[in-house]
């Protein structure tokens, strides 16, 4: 997919209310080039674009709070970012109870699929 493509994505999806804002993790070359490419195809949008100055330890809580609480079209941030914004234990968990969740219904659905005759799992 193109960064077009993304772009334009993201901006219909927050034109139908799907989204308020959307979060781009892009190699880290590209962060600037990604920006340049949003406002030339939005030149209107209000984006912000991380910088790795941004995310040093003294600026890090005055960026996640300008990403929370701002009225931005978008965030794009480079992809070693993306480890550093912090995510609540409530958060995780829920995130992960509800992948297994995923994981038992499908397993479910395989066993009445194929009648569970050949299911097995490897470990």
């Amino acid at each position: 997919m193109s960064s077009f493509e993304m772009i334009a994505t993201a901006m219909e999806s927050k034109r139908l209310g799907l989204c308020t804002k959307s979060l781009f993790a892009v190699p880290n070359h590209l962060t600037e080039q990604i920006g340049d490419d949003f406002q030339r195809l939005y030149p209107s949008a209000n984006i912000l674009v991380a910088t790795k100055k941004d995310f040093q330890k003294a600026n890090r809580q005055q960026l996640f709070a300008k990403i929370a609480t701002g009225n931005y079209d978008a965030v794009i941030i480079g992809h070693s970012q993306l480890g550093m914004i912090p995510v609540s234990k409530e958060r995780q968990q829920m995130t992960i109870q509800i992948q297994i969740d995923d994981i038992l219904q499908g397993i479910e659905e395989l066993k009445e699929k194929e009648d569970g005759s050949r299911f097995q799992i490897k470990a």
